[in-house]
């Protein structure tokens, strides 16, 4: 299967070994213009062939400079665009009646940079145990998640998380359009990671986004009084759109939307640490805006107001909140505490219990250890594309982190023959796999 007819068109892909990649589907019009800092409008349909051959540009951000420890470790060589609304399909179907499993990945970031095509991610493993993969791009930054009273007015009192509003739009783009790439509308999960695993966290507590997906993995990111749940309204963060106004010097939303986008990105990181002045994080998350999100998501979490399906979470040993450089005992890792009030609270709601992994396994090359990020490495299959020097060692990790990554999105459950047997966690076992 290389050539596809989706709802707006006709479109071509690669085909490789054993699969079809489908590289820069618009899932939306472009943000750009009149659109900027709106909601994502649908796509328009076009005649003739899509040549979905080339991987689009990255949203709007700004690289890490060539010395920080992520530039080495995951630098994409990559143009960024405003216009960037696309997805990224990979696919094993031989036709569209073969109703495969559907996994929609979201990048991290921080909500400030990532990148759907990133030299991580790849699809060839999950291709090749029968999933079809499908990866995001979605607005970062001031972007994705400007709140100002302008903006509310004109989009009946909303505005802020256009950044997550796109997540949503690709949920709905997968939806309506995978059965022609072979997939399964009704078998969907969607997973992340850090940011990533933190908005589809968003994505749960939801109204809109009912029925889009029926499993998450939720990676360095996610979890239940961890710190990382609470939300503001979005009025609170007015004051970091009026210093974006007052940076841009326009007098008028019209005149805001015609700041060149570059100038706009300056603007958006200079408003970083002035977000971490007024004791706003970096600047840029989901708000309360009574459209997307309903409440506080902590609050939405306690009372049980978001569906009850299968869910695998974790972290690394090295992960954000642990001390750099060290390694501590589990026990204390606040991330991994998170999943562990998690996996307690679904069954003091009564939910499906939940699987909880712990990445503790040290990557070589240097004394970085499962530094947050490191198992993206080995749960996509992409050992040799990093520099550092694995071993057969890792590569028997990456294999049993993708069969139970696979068979989780497939049924759910991630147990399968010649695998350890992974538990749910609950309070009598208390289980955690040790990746």
């Amino acid at each position: 299967m290389n050539t596809v007819k989706t709802k707006y068109g006709i479109i071509q892909g690669v085909v490789e070994n054993g699969y079809t990649i489908f590289k820069g589907i618009p899932y939306a019009k472009p943000p750009i213009g009149e659109l900027r800092f709106k909601p994502p409008q649908e796509p328009e349909s076009w005649n003739g062939v899509f040549y979905a051959d080339t991987f689009p540009p990255a949203c709007m951000q700004t690289p890490p400079p060539e010395d920080d420890f992520y530039y080495k470790e995951f630098n994409t060589p990559v143009n960024f665009n405003e216009d960037s609304l696309y997805l990224n399909v990979w696919t094993p179907a031989k036709s569209a009646a073969d109703m495969l499993p559907v996994a929609v990945w979201l990048y991290g970031g921080a909500l400030l940079s990532g990148y759907c095509a990133e030299k991580e991610f790849d699809g060839a493993e999950y291709a090749k145990r029968g999933v079809i993969l499908v990866t995001v791009n979605y607005r970062l930054g001031l972007f994705g998640f400007m709140c100002h009273p302008w903006l509310a007015e004109e989009n009946n009192g909303h505005c802020g998380n256009y950044g997550v509003l796109d997540q949503l739009a690709a949920l709905k783009w997968v939806e309506e359009n995978i059965k022609i790439f072979g997939g399964d509308p009704d078998n969907i999960t969607l997973f992340g990671q850090s940011s990533g695993s933190l908005t589809s966290q968003t994505l749960m507590l939801s109204p809109l986004s009912k029925g889009l997906f029926n499993k998450c993995i939720l990676q360095s990111g996610a979890g239940y009084d961890n710190g990382f749940c609470k939300n503001r309204k979005q009025e609170e963060y007015y004051d970091i759109g009026e210093k974006a106004v007052e940076l841009s010097g326009v007098k008028s939303l019209a005149e805001l939307r015609k700041v060149p986008a570059d100038r706009l990105l300056e603007i958006s990181n200079e408003l970083i640490g002035y977000a971490c002045s007024l004791d706003k994080g970096l600047g840029y998350e989901p708000v309360i805006d009574n459209y997307l999100l309903v409440g506080d998501s902590e609050h939405n979490l306690k009372v049980g107001n978001f569906p009850d399906i299968p869910i695998i979470l974790g972290s690394t040993a090295n992960d954000i909140c642990t001390p750099e450089g060290k390694t501590i005992p589990m026990e204390e890792s606040r991330l991994h505490n998170g999943c562990i009030n998690w996996c307690k609270h679904q069954i003091e709601l009564g939910y499906t219990p939940s699987y909880v992994y712990y990445f503790d396994h040290k990557l070589p090359g240097d004394d970085s250890g499962a530094f947050h990020s490191s198992e993206l490495w080995y749960m996509f299959g992409t050992l040799d594309r990093c520099w550092r020097p694995f071993t057969d060692n890792d590569r028997r990790l990456s294999e049993k982190m993708l069969d139970y990554w696979c068979n989780f999105i497939k049924t759910g459950n991630p147990n399968g023959d010649g695998l350890e047997e992974w538990t749910a966690w609950d309070i009598e076992n208390k289980s955690v796999m040790l990746f």
